[in-house]
């Protein structure tokens, strides 16, 4: 069982893949065999994460979801404590599988009960409702069941997902809104993560679910866990992981977590079995084979992973890693909106992010000679810049401006970021679609950094549809315009065309602050100017900004320029 931590990438399956792979086990295994291993591994994290409840509530559903509960439950009746099942099922329809454990937790003593039970803050509610496929809101005595459990004092543990959220999507499709759990109690993780403890946990079962990872799921899951139930399908990741630039580990060899309260170790756990727990309910046979339920299974996308290091030669010199220049920062005078700061942010993050030099185009009449904050930009009239030798960062605070500057970007540059204004200037205008969709066919890596409306404008539709399924709208952009697409948000998308998308992990509330998109932008182009690919140069730019944030100090306020100064190289 691993605790899920942004220091380990991971293949993502969606509810198709992940119905193949079941399927697939299932054919080679005894029956009832993954449910029990599902049920084990539910029991197991309850106990560790309220090793002292008086009141285990365990609400199943009529599905496979809510079998994996009533084997959850038979567990922890055996080892002593007292849940208390509210089963929606009926015995006559239940699955196979569901009827087995049903049959199980009755002939355990399970106490079965009608309405929930009360709870007191030591107690835990186990959410076992309903899995994955679901895609409408929970309704009836389901609905009550979840509205009593989210009013309860009490931790929750919510098996494979929350019931309401969708696995694919990451869309919370239940009335009640996500309430926030996270307690200003931070603890120092792996790699220097912050973390905030809270009460809302999830146990993915199999596979890890895209959904977990993006849109409204981070904040459905609170703090998430993940058991393979002895089954891991057979995936390259040293050759995918390689095309996002980024650390590759196999999930069977990443670190084990469980809180630090938790008396006993993983059910997987431990090298060699040396940790295997030998007394006590938990003394079971560890699994000796890991069945791999197909030769080759892609994953639908990848939850990203630590940026690979790229240490500097000691005979380095400044153009060794190349030269940003940034476009954009329409002045006060041109409309009475001074956008100015936006591209002095994302200048100062190519700064502050490794680039050997750093030139700033601001599109402002008035001609800025220095920048007296930063002195290590080299401020250029547009028309002077040299694009066809510079990584180009345009369109942060371009405002109408960035319309002039934007055909000869589009032609000449030899790589380059679009963000803001210059991403929405070529929505509206199809010549400058054209232009973008044919740098790829000249060889010059281009990427685009979208919040959620600006990639509405790109696609034709609005921005409730791209957060509708932010991987087929990320997945969308770069194929129509046939470059890396970065869709910013709580789990930001990063797609390239033909390749399977990527999830990034870290970042946190406080980057919902003016500006910080521009210092993301400025960022790729750091690392696009070091000679990354670019996909590889978005992935670690969207991880390291991301990290930034989660390590920054709790009670400190994060703005954007704090942002651009804490990054390095």
């Amino acid at each position: 069982m691993l605790r899920i931590t942004p220091s380990t990438p991971y293949p993502l399956y969606d509810t198709a893949a992940t119905r193949r792979i079941e399927q697939a086990a299932a054919a080679t295994l005894p029956p009832h065999t993954l449910m029990q291993r599902a049920g084990l591994a539910v029991a197991r994290l309850a106990l560790a994460l309220a090793p002292h409840a008086r009141t285990v509530w365990v609400a199943c559903g009529p599905g496979n979801n809510g079998g994996d509960g009533l084997e959850a439950a038979m567990h922890l009746r055996q080892w002593g404590l007292a849940p208390v099942v509210t089963w929606l099922g009926d015995e006559a329809h239940a699955p196979a599988d569901a009827r087995a454990s049903l049959a199980r937790a009755r002939a355990a003593g399970v106490c079965f009960a009608d309405a929930p039970p009360a709870l007191q803050a030591q107690d835990l509610c186990i959410d076992a409702l309903l899995g994955i496929g679901v895609t409408r809101a929970p309704e009836g005595r389901m609905a009550a069941w979840l509205a009593h459990m989210a009013a309860s004092p009490a931790r929750s543990l919510a098996v494979d997902l929350p019931t309401g959220l969708n696995a694919d999507t990451g869309r919370w499709l239940r009335p009640d809104a996500i309430y926030s759990e996270a307690t200003s109690d931070f603890y120092t993780g792996e790699n220097g993560h912050f973390y905030a403890e809270n009460r809302r946990h999830t146990l993915s079962l199999l596979t890890l679910k895209p959904g977990l990872f993006t849109c409204e799921g981070r904040d459905a899951c609170g703090t998430l866990w993940f058991d393979d139930l002895g089954v891991a399908p057979e995936t390259d990741m040293s050759r995918s992981l390689s095309d996002f630039g980024i650390v590759g580990c196999e999930c069977a060899a990443a670190a084990h977590f469980l809180p630090s309260s938790c008396p006993i170790v993983p059910l997987w756990g431990g090298e060699s079995g040396k940790n295997w727990p030998r007394r006590g309910p938990f003394s079971l046979s560890k699994p000796k084979v890991r069945q791999a339920p197909s030769a080759d299974m892609p994953a639908s996308a990848w939850l990203s992973g630590p940026p690979a290091p790229a240490p500097r030669a000691h005979a380095s010199h400044k153009g060794s890693f190349g030269d940003v220049a940034v476009v954009g920062g329409e002045g006060l005078a041109r409309r009475g909106l001074g956008m100015t700061g936006a591209a002095l942010l994302a200048a100062s993050a190519a700064l502050h992010g490794g680039a050997g030099r750093v030139l700033l185009a601001l599109l402002d009449d008035a001609g800025l000679a220095v920048d007296v904050q930063q002195p290590e930009l080299m401020l250029r009239r547009f028309e002077v810049l040299a694009l066809e030798q510079l990584s180009v960062v345009c369109g942060c605070g371009g405002g109408e401006a960035v319309r002039a500057v934007l055909p000869a970007v589009l032609e000449h540059a030899a790589r380059l970021v679009l963000d803001a204004d210059a991403l929405n200037t070529i929505a509206a205008t199809p010549p400058l679609q054209a232009l973008l969709a044919a740098r790829a066919s000249r060889g010059q890596p281009t990427v685009l950094t979208p919040h959620p409306l600006e990639a509405a404008r790109l696609l034709g539709t609005d921005a409730a549809s791209v957060q509708a399924d932010r991987l087929r709208a990320a997945r969308a952009l770069a194929e129509r315009f046939q470059c890396v697409a970065v869709l910013k948000g709580s789990g930001t998308v990063v797609a390239a065309p033909g390749a399977a998308p990527s999830i990034n992990p870290t970042g946190n509330a406080r980057l919902a602050t003016a500006g910080t998109g521009d210092v993301l932008a400025g960022l790729i182009g750091a690392r696009l100017a070091a000679g990354h690919t670019a996909l590889q140069a978005a992935c670690a730019a969207v991880y390291q900004h991301g990290q930034a944030a989660d390590q920054w100090l709790a009670g400190r306020t994060l703005t954007a320029g704090a942002l651009a100064r804490s990054l390095c190289v």
